[in-house]
């Protein structure tokens, strides 16, 4: 490499554009590595709270003959996880093993350039028509391809055969797909190939991504040994080491996003509560540098899942917040299955602690497939019956049945009732705040909601073995209580309640209730809630005035709602059930479901039979002819919060869980693995890209993978002689953590 004088120049450039002081490139968010997961993972993402998931589209198993796509396999997981609410980043990769390629230096085919780009803008082409008919529309091109495990060709080779056509190919397909890239790992001269790819394509990338696995302090970092996280954001450490992204990024022009879209501390002693507790260091450091900054806007932890036990040789193995528990891939289910590393819990309660980190909104899938584009192949299918509520334009959706015009408490409300559109909440939709969830009856649920001209009825029936202390009405939602919204404009505004058509109520156990949420000035409230108790179950029957909520009803009506039951079994509230975020953890009415006004009572939406959604109680609970008895009168103080008074327990939630947790799903295509990282100051030398890392736990062997990234051979202990040397020559050299 040549050598570069210092440049005072650029000193100065980059202190006029000072970290912090550009305006937001995007809405912050966060996401995770989970390669092509089982449902169990996805449910575990979506407790954790993260937005985004990132899945391997590999080039050789999505056609594996030319022209004859398998999109089967991913298409299940892709859908499921736009069920419960995760978009995905789908980074399009690797060279199959029939296309031709360039000279083969390791006996590994998907790591070649291919000859020509005729092939991967082909297949590029394909695979953006039928995952945007999915709901996808970011896609990376590439990963790593400064590693040789992933690329063997030069970063010429990676511009001109893969990012120029690719990114051309993406934009044809789809219009509003984002195109990302180019996903580089943080090691060796990584600011020399980052330079020349932003001197040659910066506009063909929507939003610059990188990998970083460098250390904070608090993680044990050392100055002379290497980069830090933060130095390699924007704080380059000497004029001979690594730019930073930041110095590199605005010599290029570049003011848009950048996402980490790898970033994770490895526990290599399986176990060790001493790194395990470092693990969860990193993931909140992470996330503050993330948070400190505008112009980074998203960071995905890697990964989901260790790859061990299931690989008992996975030379990465550690890299997981979760653990398997369970032998058996096809058996497993979250919770139950897995150990929550201390990472886990540190990520969801920081996510529920910063609500600017959940900022979008995803369009949830066509069920259909995409317009013809598969070949051989090409099941179409969705993902198993995951208990996954009917979704929606919106969400899922709960259907209120006219009920007859009689007082309710008659035979004809009872049969109105025994009829309705029940949904079920037990601990798949459990969200922890001070102790788990033991079982149904510990906490579950059941609710349904009809109407009449006049009034909305909310029947709530609850399972629960303990008993919290009454509070006050105002803050009923520390104790047992059941809150509830409504987004009656149905605008889904997002990160905060709007005043044009939020409301939030809530019950308590006591026959309290209290309206936290209406437009300044709104007329005072006049619903009112009932409680009947029957040993360890409750029934709430709960009747709202559409008056209260500005609506005129009629059939047809769709308006956002989602509902939630708390739990205090006498030390205070200990978790919430939901049946969509957007109370409990964040008011978010754009994580709202949906309910719809109908004409009269029918049957569960074909689309979700009663049992798929049935992860709570059985009907053994308290019978339906319990609301029946419960009369209308007020049996509660109508007390009122006419303004948006906030409940309290935003700040206080501990992440989101909505869905029922689902087995997996068969899938004979593993994806291959991923290297370790540059993770100071224990990260894992160079070593062979081919071990078939999957978070859902199945491997092929002989093939490499996205994305973790692998530490070249380093020094990593400079002494001051060498630093003067290399001041007084003005060289760089590079030094990567070991």
């Amino acid at each position: 490499m040549k050598a570069r004088r210092f440049c005072w120049g650029l000193l100065l450039a980059v202190s006029l554009f000072p970290a912090g002081t550009r305006a937001q490139a995007g809405s912050n968010t966060t996401g995770m590595c989970v390669h092509v997961p089982p449902g169990a993972l996805l449910d575990a993402c979506a407790e954790l709270g993260v937005e985004w998931v990132r899945m391997d589209g590999n080039w050789f198993d999505l056609e594996p003959k030319a022209g004859q796509y398998n999109w089967g396999f991913l298409d299940a997981p892709i859908k499921y996880a736009a069920s419960k609410r995760l978009k995905t980043y789908l980074t399009l990769a690797y060279t199959p093993e029939w296309e031709k390629r360039k000279s083969d230096t390791d006996g590994r085919f998907h790591n070649d350039p291919p000859v020509s780009s005729t092939g991967w803008v082909s297949f590029v082409t394909a695979a953006v028509k039928h995952y945007r008919a999915l709901g996808v529309t970011h896609f990376g091109l590439w990963n790593e391809p400064n590693l040789k495990q992933f690329w063997e060709g030069g970063v010429d080779d990676y511009l001109d055969l893969i990012v120029k056509p690719g990114a051309a190919a993406v934009r044809a397909a789809c219009k509003d797909c984002k195109v990302l890239g180019p996903d580089l790992a943080n090691v060796g001269e990584v600011d020399k190939y980052l330079e020349e790819v932003l001197r040659r394509s910066v506009r063909d990338f929507d939003i610059i991504t990188h990998h970083i696995y460098n250390g904070f302090p608090e993680t044990g970092t050392s100055t002379f040994d290497g980069d830090s996280y933060i130095n390699v954001l924007d704080k380059q450490r000497f004029n001979f080491t690594r730019k930073s992204l930041r110095q590199l990024l605005d010599a290029a022009g570049y003011s848009g996003e950048v996402w980490i879209t790898e970033a994770g501390y490895r526990t290599k002693s399986i176990g060790d509560a001493k790194q395990e507790e470092t693990q969860a260091i990193f993931y909140r450091r992470a996330l503050e540098e993330q948070l400190a900054r505008s112009w980074v806007t998203n960071t995905f932890f890697y990964e989901i899942l260790d790859c061990g036990p299931d690989q008992p040789n996975c030379e990465i193995d550690g890299f997981g917040i979760l653990r398997a528990i369970e032998p058996d891939p096809a058996k497993r289910k979250f919770p139950a299955s897995y150990r929550r590393k201390p990472a886990f819990d540190e990520l969801k309660k920081f996510i529920a602690a910063h609500p600017e980190l959940r900022g979008g909104v995803i369009t949830p899938p066509s069920d259909a497939g995409a317009g013809g584009e598969g070949g051989a192949g090409d099941s179409g299918s969705g993902p198993p019956d995951s208990g996954t509520p009917d979704a929606g334009p919106s969400g899922p959706v709960v259907r209120a049945p006219r009920l007859p015009a009689s007082p309710p408490g008659d035979e004809n409300f009872l049969a109105a009732w025994s009829a309705a559109d029940f949904h079920r909440l037990g601990g798949a939709q459990y969200v922890r705040l001070s102790a788990p969830h033991n079982g149904d009856a510990d906490l579950s649920s059941r609710f349904a909601l009809g109407w009449t001209d006049s009034d909305l009825w909310l029947g709530v029936e609850v399972t629960d073995d303990g008993k919290g202390a009454p509070q006050p009405a105002d803050l009923l939602w520390q104790t047992d209580s059941v809150q509830w919204a409504f987004d009656t404009d149905h605008d889904r505004t997002r990160g905060a309640y709007d005043d044009d058509g939020d409301f939030e109520f809530g019950a308590g156990r006591q026959g309290s209730i209290f309206r936290f949420k209406a437009p300044n000035g709104f007329r005072p409230m006049t619903a009112v809630s009932n409680v009947r108790e029957a040993g360890k179950s409750f029934v709430y029957a709960i009747r709202v005035p559409f008056a209260d909520i500005g609506v005129k009803p009629r059939p047809g009506l769709r308006m956002g709602f989602t509902l939630l039951v708390n739990d205090d079994d006498g030390a205070g509230r200990k978790g919430f059930i939901e049946w969509t975020p957007g109370v409990g953890s964040a008011k978010d009415p754009s994580l709202f479901g949906v309910l719809e006004l109908v004409d009269a009572p029918g049957p569960t939406d074909a689309g979700t039979p009663e049992a798929a959604v049935d992860t709570g109680p059985s009907d053994s609970g308290t019978p339906d002819s319990a609301l029946a008895d419960i009369s209308s009168s007020d049996a509660g103080a109508a007390d009122d919060s006419a303004g948006p008074s906030a409940d309290g327990n935003g700040a206080s939630g501990d992440g989101m869980a909505d869905g029922a947790s689902a087995d997996g799903f068969a899938d004979d295509s593993p994806v291959p693995g991923e290297e370790a990282g540059e993770n100071n100051p224990q990260a894992s030398p160079d070593r062979d890209g081919g071990k078939g890392v999957n978070s859902g736990g199945l491997t092929r062997a002989g093939e490499g993978g996205c994305a973790c990234s692998a530490s070249p051979s380093s020094s990593s202990g400079l002494s001051w002689g060498w630093a003067a040397l290399g001041l007084l020559l003005w060289r760089r050299r590079r030094f990567a953590i070991t």
